[in-house]
């Protein structure tokens, strides 16, 4: 079948194959292989209706919280703008627009602070060199962090990592 995702061209054969074998079970199979095959086409129909309550505003907090708790999970491997308007199914401006608009910072903004505090509480606990907590807080080299570092909190790594 052309045109159609993989999965549902799986399904398709599966379900001919069972037509064509008519092995023990075919009816069976048959029914539940067609009810899977319409709600695969169903969820891959483009239609022009809000695709989950999420695009609604009031499901704005719903879609912060979930892209703060991806953030706090994933904060390490680089998280862009367009996997977090992917991420809660939004145009990628819009969902700046609304972050911004509930937590008084970007995406980008929440993000770089959400890794200094990370690296504040890995400095204070000193187990690791401020090189180490650089690459573990996610930043591209300890230049990066230090330079970032000192802007969002007034002192270098080294000085907060020396105060009381």
């Amino acid at each position: 079948i052309i045109g159609v995702n993989h999965d549902i061209n799986l399904l398709v054969n599966l379900f001919l194959e069972e037509l064509r074998y008519k092995q023990t079970g075919h009816e069976f199979m048959i029914e539940n292989l067609a009810l899977i095959i319409v709600g695969c086409i169903m969820r891959n129909i483009k239609h022009n209706l809000p695709a989950k309550p999420h695009n609604r505003p009031g499901g704005y907090k719903e879609n912060i919280k979930k892209v703060i708790d991806y953030m706090n999970e994933n904060y390490t491997a680089g998280v862009s703008c367009d996997e977090l308007s992917e991420l809660v199914k939004m145009d990628k401006y819009r969902f700046i627009r609304i972050f911004k608009k509930h937590m008084d910072k970007t995406p980008y903004e929440y993000l770089l602070d959400l890794k200094i505090e990370k690296a504040k509480k890995m400095l204070k606990a000193k187990d690791y060199t401020i090189t180490e907590i650089s690459m573990m807080c996610g930043f591209s080299s300890h230049s990066h962090f230090t330079t970032i570092f000192k802007k969002k909190t007034g002192v270098s790594p080294t000085e907060y990592r020396m105060s009381p």
